[in-house]
């Protein structure tokens, strides 16, 4: 009751603002009443849970009736809020439609939380300066692409900092075929079960064709190598890495963030090549499954990847996460644990300490604004993929958590998937310009099969030893080449690692990582810089 009070006064207040001021100061749209909303439309149903077949074909029956219930739920509110983006759009007055996109969705995810928070002015000027700064500090050359969805079409804004913004309507992708394609693209990679088969590849060459193709003129002219997508309900749920040209995933030509709103993202750049992470982790837990590969993991991070602690099973509480943050101000924190997040209110949803869990809304408690984390990696979350709760809940981690970054998993990927990735990604971490291209390298690392498993081990194909020549004095890279634990051989003759599995995973039937499944679940959220 007390969110929907605030939903509404909220409202209330913006909409009567918006006539006074378009009575006052002659801003160039037209005002129509807005329709009733359906009050229940924040608390709505998975949208894609109807069951996919084992002959992979959807069941157009369930389907169907998963939809119209969708659709009703929504109500008419968020209609009316995107045709008034859309005649913005089309009138090419870009700061009113980039303050409705922006706090449309940033009032989406205050009326999840319960949370009331000042509205940010946005500007075309403040976008691009923004990004022409990081752009110049960074060597990389960073785009906003900007999607929503409306009953016969999609909007999609491309923003950069150097030409006018790219405004594209793609009546083809109604909302309903839209949801339906992203629902079968999910369907067929976010299982274990799946991994054998190559179905994902038609709803994903034609998101791509909806989404990306139109961009690729102005994305190839600027040399754009970094995606920051601020997305629509519906939408968030989309791996966006996994898109496909029909000889290429998107994540092997463009880096890639995710954000609920740009104006959210911290606009500023620190390098992590050196910085030593705080790693802390379960492998048993009372309730939930065993991650029999947590203690390789932890051992693996803050010995032969990068410098730092860790902490195993019975000290990985949330107050001594909060000691050792107070001893020393790491940058980095990884949490190798299981992640929920549900539909329903953020107190459905938690991060799992050995102990007990940490509710969404108590994330602050953690105290990881101050000093500030620049990176938080948490991987093992599973979300309800497709509902808009979860949506925002997964969203919003980098804002309730007061961190620059997020790094999580859409749904929960297996422990040797996870050891995989993570590996590559702090090793990338090291020597690459921005925190997205280090997951960028570390993802592609997987698809090209750089990563297998073999005889127990989990052996990794690297260029360590280019790696070495061109930072000799990169210490994070030579420690790696120094140091070595009892689970891990290095043979640079070869530029091959391996990693000791634990005894649950050695005799899996899984030789090769390259399926979506396995690396496409790990999204980055907040600032990709």
């Amino acid at each position: 009751m007390k969110n929907r009070i605030l939903f509404w006064g909220l409202f209330c207040s913006v909409f009567i603002l918006s006539i006074f001021f378009s009575n006052s100061r002659g801003l160039a749209i037209e005002h129509i009443s807005p329709p009733l909303a359906n009050p229940e439309a924040r608390s709505i149903p998975n949208l894609w849970a109807w069951v996919l077949p084992e002959d992979e074909e959807i069941n157009e029956e369930a389907e169907a009736g998963m939809m119209d219930q969708m659709m009703a739920n929504y109500g008419n509110w968020d209609n009316w809020v995107r045709e008034q983006m859309a005649t913005n759009l089309q009138s090419g007055n870009w700061d009113q439609a980039l303050n409705q996109l922006e706090n449309t969705w940033e009032l989406d995810l205050q009326t999840f939380y319960g949370e009331k928070a000042p509205r940010r002015e946005v500007s075309l000027q403040q976008l691009q300066q923004t990004l022409a700064g990081l752009d110049q500090e960074t060597g990389q050359k960073s785009a906003i692409v900007y999607l929503a969805s409306r009953p016969n079409s999609l909007e999609v804004l491309l923003v950069t900092a150097e030409t006018p913004p790219a405004r594209h309507s793609i009546a083809e992708a109604k909302r309903d075929v839209l949801f339906k394609t992203a629902g079968q693209l999910l369907l067929r990679i976010d299982s274990r079960e799946r991994t054998t088969g190559r179905a994902y590849l038609t709803p994903a060459r034609q998101l791509y064709r909806w989404i990306i193709n139109p961009l690729i003129p102005q994305l190839d002219r600027q040399q754009i190598n970094n995606l920051i997508f601020v997305t629509d309900y519906g939408l968030r749920s989309i791996p966006m890495a996994v898109l496909h040209d029909g000889q290429q995933f998107l994540i092997e030509k463009y880096s890639i963030a995710n954000s609920p709103s740009f104006s959210m993202i911290n606009p500023r750049f620190r390098s992590l090549k050196e910085s030593p992470v705080l790693a802390m982790g379960a492998s048993t837990f009372i309730n939930q499954e065993p991650l029999p590969a947590v203690p390789v993991e932890l051992r693996m991070i803050t010995q032969e990847r990068v410098r730092g602690q860790s902490f195993l099973n019975q000290p990985f509480t949330v107050n001594n996460l909060i000691s050792q943050r107070q001893r020393q101000p790491f940058e980095i924190v990884h949490l190798a644990t299981h992640a929920g997040f549900n539909d329903g209110s953020p107190d459905r949803s938690y991060i799992q300490f050995f102990d007990s869990q940490l509710l969404l809304n108590d994330l602050g408690k953690l105290g990881l604004n101050d000093p500030p984390v620049s990176l938080l990696v948490i991987s093992a979350c599973q979300s309800a993929i497709g509902n808009r709760n979860a949506e925002l809940g997964f969203g919003g981690l980098a804002l309730k958590s007061g961190v620059d970054t997020v790094v999580a998993s859409l749904w929960y990927v297996s422990d040797e998937g996870t050891l995989a990735l993570m590996s590559e990604f702090y090793r990338y971490l090291r020597t690459a310009p921005i925190k997205a291209q280090a997951l960028r390298q570390a993802q592609i690392a997987m698809l090209k099969g750089n990563i297998r498993i073999e005889n127990g081990q989990l052996v990794i194909q690297t260029d360590l030893g280019n790696d070495i020549a061109n930072n000799p004095n990169n210490n994070s890279i030579n420690n790696l080449a120094n140091n070595s634990a009892n689970n891990l051989t290095n043979n640079l003759a070869n530029n091959q690692t391996s990693i000791a599995l634990p005894p649950e995973l050695r005799n899996l039937n899984v030789q090769n990582l390259t399926h979506p499944y396995y690396w496409s679940s790990f999204v980055m959220l907040g600032s990709p810089w």
